[in-house]
């Protein structure tokens, strides 16, 4: 069963190196549709109530995004798998991109904001 995951408003931050896909030989994997590479990297959800633990997800292009950075997952399907005797959920998205820059709030924002509603 594949599933689309809702992935707006959802930030990401990256909790491991990215790192080839490797079948059980030690062999990078191959996209069966594009003869692409595959690689992985390891994903924390902020920002949703319901997924809450460290997620792998596969992509086909190298990766170069580093723990503690934030990115933004594009296309995200959940997959379930099984093979002798074993089941899980694979992660697949189309892309991962570096995430958009949050800017910081200033410093004098919540005082002047708290000063408005009084002075009006």
């Amino acid at each position: 069963m594949r599933v689309r995951v809702a992935t707006q408003g959802v930030r990401f931050v990256v909790v491991q190196d990215p790192a080839a896909k490797t079948d059980r030989e030690g062999r990078q994997r191959v996209d069966g549709r594009t003869g692409a590479l595959l690689w992985q990297l390891a994903l924390v959800p902020i920002g949703d109530e319901y997924m809450r633990e460290a997620i792998t997800v596969t992509v086909d292009s190298e990766l170069t995004a580093a723990p503690g950075e934030f990115v933004e997952v594009e296309n995200l399907v959940a997959s379930t798998w099984e093979t002798e005797g074993r089941w899980g959920v694979a992660f697949r998205a189309a892309r991962i991109v570096p995430g958009k820059a949050v800017k910081p709030v200033p410093s004098g924002a919540s005082s002047s904001s708290a000063a408005s509603p009084s002075a009006a």
